[in-house]
């Protein structure tokens, strides 16, 4: 596996732990979820969105306040080589939304 994909399926599963056991914002992680089941093709996005809030003091995303997370799983911003080759469009999110 890439590991720039590698890295961004890490943040993701730390996210659902984080959203498990209420580091997250209450729903927050399941609006994002919804929002991208709307519109699959911004679900990298959305995702970044939320990574770059977790990366900074004082994050926040659509006004609602995110926790710092240190340890630097948030610190540095790779884009996936499918999101590059799509201009930014990653077709594969519809997939793993459905599912």
């Amino acid at each position: 596996m890439n590991p720039e994909v590698a890295h961004f399926v890490n943040r993701l599963v730390f996210c659902l732990f984080a959203d498990d056991v209420d580091l997250l914002p209450p729903g927050l992680f399941e609006r994002m979820l919804d929002a991208a089941r709307k519109r699959p093709g911004q679900f990298e996005f959305y995702a970044r969105r939320l990574f770059a809030a977790m990366a900074e003091r004082g994050g926040e995303v659509d006004f609602t306040p995110v926790a710092w997370f240190n340890g630097g799983l948030f610190d540095t911003e790779p884009r996936c080589k499918r999101a590059q080759e799509t201009g930014g469009r990653n077709d594969t999110s519809d997939s793993i939304l459905k599912s």
